[in-house]
């Protein structure tokens, strides 16, 4: 399949999974209010934080090795489950130690919230690790459906239990993401798989720190971010209440830029084996059509925030208008940022994405201590900062790397977008 191809495809499954999230969100908002979206956030944020470190590269690693015939599929699968259940197994004794200590409490999870944060972060992990095989050894298509799966299977739970208690509501989680590796796994199992590799057993560490340490950083430093985000206001701004109300805006951005966080994949895919003049089209043509992507949900979505929050969400979540509004001024840099990092790991450069997103993780939380997180729009604020302090770093890297105009760079050059989709148009229209 082409390029344009699998990123159609791709965008249109992705679809599916951002709308799931959307209406998973207005569910929580509608029947619990600000304080159940910001128990929930909580909650899934140090999920995430503990799926991230647990990975450590590994999916990366794995679509490595197995594109460059270093380790059998098969040995992977099987490595996968038993380092899966060795996680479960980890993460049920720090939840323990965690719960019996008090810590649990002072940060309002009772044990329920812990053993479903022990299970869904054991069962999205394997996920992750079978979604990365799941990369390189199906269609696109198939991988596509596997990565919205945990969406749309917390939404159909929503919808099925109709969940009368917080309890309930991160008992989801765990449903979902032991049905999603589950299914996964079934699938993968179908065939049968090579299992020599040329390198197995311990040696998966040492590639895994070559190739997977630089995408671990980011990750960790994106949800480490998060935690600490909501950690921080919830003390600050007046409780879980107020996560909820900044997480409105937070969930505003990701749908936004969702599609193309999930394209990333094939974009590296596509990128890595391409010639250099495929990965300069591709990546500027993307650039300038993320600008005005960019400008056109601003423009709709600071016009539109409070008129939609009422009729969607409620005036319980009116507070949330002011960070919604804020946290869209990012969504420049957070579609650069997905885009840029992509490009910049097709060319080994996976150092760089990390040093990025550590600066944006770093700055945040840095203006959060410093009295920004007394409120949910100083909160947005220093947010919007991180992110456009990290992309761009992420950007001038690639300007030094490939001497390419600032402005073309950027998506921000009108006489490319004369030159390109205009003249060219015009161009192959009278010579077919």
């Amino acid at each position: 399949m082409s390029l344009p191809s699998g990123l159609g495809m791709s965008l249109a499954i992705q679809l599916i999974g951002s709308l799931a999230t959307v209406l998973a969100t207005v569910f929580i908002t509608r029947t619990y209010g600000p304080e159940g979206q910001g128990y929930l956030s909580y909650f899934r944020s140090t999920v995430d934080l503990a799926v991230s470190i647990g990975t450590f590269g590994l999916p990366q690693a794995f679509v490595y090795m197995i594109n460059s015939s270093l380790l059998s599929v098969g040995w992977a699968l099987r490595f996968s489950r038993s380092y899966s259940i060795l996680f479960a197994l980890f993460a049920a004794c720090i939840g323990a130690v965690f719960y019996a200590s008090g810590a649990a409490h002072v940060h309002g999870f009772d044990g329920i919230a812990v053993g479903c944060a022990v299970l869904a972060s054991a069962g999205l992990l394997a996920h992750g690790l079978y979604r990365a095989i799941a990369l390189v050894t199906s269609s696109t298509g198939i991988f596509n459906v596997v990565t919205v799966l945990p969406a749309v299977l917390i939404l159909f739970f929503y919808f099925i239990a109709r969940p009368a208690n917080f309890a309930v509501l991160v008992f989801a989680h765990v449903v979902a993401s032991l049905l999603s590796v589950a299914s996964v796994m079934a699938f993968l199992g179908r065939k049968k798989w090579p299992s020599h590799s040329l390198h197995g057993g311990l040696s998966i560490l040492k590639y895994t720190a070559r190739y997977g340490m630089w995408s671990f950083v980011p990750h960790v430093g994106l949800t480490a971010s998060a935690v600490g985000t909501y950690a921080l206001l919830r003390q600050g701004a007046g409780g879980v209440g107020a996560v909820g109300q900044f997480t409105v805006g937070v969930l505003v951005l990701s749908a936004a830029v969702l599609p193309l966080n999930m394209i990333i994949p094939i974009l590296f895919n596509a990128w890595s084996g391409g010639a250099e003049e495929l990965r300069r089209t591709s990546f500027i043509k993307l650039a300038h059509l993320g600008t005005l992507f960019s400008f056109l949900g601003l423009t709709a979505g600071v016009a539109l925030a409070e008129p939609l929050t009422i009729i969607i969400l409620g005036r319980d979540l009116l507070p949330s208008v002011a960070v919604t509004q804020i946290m869209l001024m990012g969504i420049f840099a957070s579609y650069q940022t997905r885009l840029s990092s992509a490009f910049l790991l097709s060319l080994g450069r996976a150092d760089s994405v990390a040093i990025g997103a550590a600066i944006r993780a770093i700055l945040i939380i840095a203006l959060l201590a410093q009295g920004f997180a007394e409120s949910i729009t100083a909160t947005a604020v220093a947010w919007i900062v991180g992110e456009f302090a990290g992309v761009g770093y992420l950007l001038s890297k690639i300007v030094r790397m490939t001497g390419w105009p600032i402005l073309t760079t950027l998506g921000l050059s009108p006489s490319w977008a004369v030159r390109e989709l205009i003249t060219r148009r015009a161009f192959e229209r009278w010579n077919p």
